[in-house]
């Protein structure tokens, strides 16, 4: 991640303080960083299924492997994930800054699920446009971790988020789709705003929160 220049003005016409903020990721306060504009090259085996931080601008293939590129604007991070064993369905969500891709990445036996979290991601970004202004990318990808991965799921990153899916009963059928709003509220807090979770964490999860 890129580190932060910040400053603070000093008081009553003293110089400003600035300093290199450059924390480390820890699991009750989370990110502050920079924004930066990202082009990368991911290299797979060709049969893979790849999704990534940002748009795909580019693939080819050599023989069994293949290697996609990907290009991000104004994003504080870069991720990227895949698997042999991805199935992807596909979405939109129309409002008043356009239209917005949507992918979702189930595991094996969990496709029948993926309109749920592809409709949850639609009346999450309606909500959040109304309430907090445009979406500014054209896509956003959904990751369901697979088993024994549950430590992945339930975190952000720009414009693509892990989330969880309990499958049946239909009574954890919330939980799946609160997590997919609540990751997805998180585009905004602190996607958009850059707020300062590692001193003030509330601004991160608090706000993210009033979403769902």
């Amino acid at each position: 991640k890129v580190g932060v220049w910040d400053c603070d003005a000093g008081p009553h016409g003293h110089p400003a303080t600035c300093r290199w903020r450059a924390h480390q990721h820890h699991a009750t306060s989370e990110f502050f960083a920079d924004y930066g504009v990202y082009d990368v090259d991911v290299e797979v085996p060709a049969k893979w299924v790849v999704a990534a931080t940002g748009v795909l601008v580019g693939e080819k293939t050599t023989g069994a492997r293949k290697t996609m590129t990907y290009h991000a604007e104004d994003v504080h991070d870069f991720v990227w994930t895949t698997s042999p064993d991805f199935k992807v369905t596909e979405g939109k969500y129309v409002g008043p800054s356009g239209e917005v891709r949507i992918v979702m990445l189930s595991q094996p036996g969990r496709v029948a699920n993926a309109g749920r979290h592809i409709k949850a991601t639609q009346e999450g970004l309606a909500e959040l446009e109304r309430r907090f202004g445009p979406y500014p990318y054209s896509q956003i990808t959904v990751v369901d971790v697979p088993e024994g991965a549950e430590g992945g799921g339930g975190m952000e990153y720009p414009t693509l988020f892990f989330t969880f899916d309990y499958g049946e009963p239909p009574e954890m059928h919330a939980i799946s789709e609160g997590t997919t709003i609540h990751e997805l509220a998180h585009q905004y807090f602190y996607g958009l705003i850059g707020s300062d979770e590692v001193e003030e964490a509330f601004l991160d999860e608090g706000f993210t929160e009033t979403v769902n």
